[in-house]
């Protein structure tokens, strides 16, 4: 019986430790960020700045493109997905991945027509 507690303990040792070294090595993404993006159907572009709140294990991101965005999202390994949206209308996903350099690159869209994707680059601000 003795035996089964230690081992059992060890393996529960083992699991804290591999647990919290997980939790150590997931990125913290809070900071400001250079924008660079591309409308649907080659609609245009445009730059701007965006800033992340890590808030627990969600981040609140605030964009200032020329219009102003606001959003929630959380990040899972390497992909960092957004709800976001204005404070009347324009409601949207933007999906992106984690970037060996920081930078974070994905694809966004509108609800109202999801069909369309635009392109997005959040690169952090040194």
């Amino acid at each position: 019986m003795k035996k089964f507690l230690v081992i059992a303990a060890l393996l529960l040792s083992v699991g804290a430790l591999g647990s919290a070294a997980r939790a150590q090595s997931a990125p913290n993404l809070a900071g400001t960020y250079w924008v660079s993006g591309t409308n649907p159907d080659g609609k245009g572009s445009y730059k701007g700045i965006a800033t992340l709140v890590k808030s627990g294990d969600t981040y609140r991101i605030h964009w200032e493109v020329g219009t102003t965005y606001d959003g929630i999202g959380k990040l899972n390994d390497k992909t960092f997905t957004v709800e976001w949206g204005t404070a009347t209308e324009n409601v949207g996903t933007v999906t992106y991945i984690l970037q060996p350099n920081g930078s974070l690159k994905g694809t966004w869209s509108v609800a109202k027509d999801p069909g369309h994707l635009g392109t997005e680059t959040l690169t952090p601000k040194k």
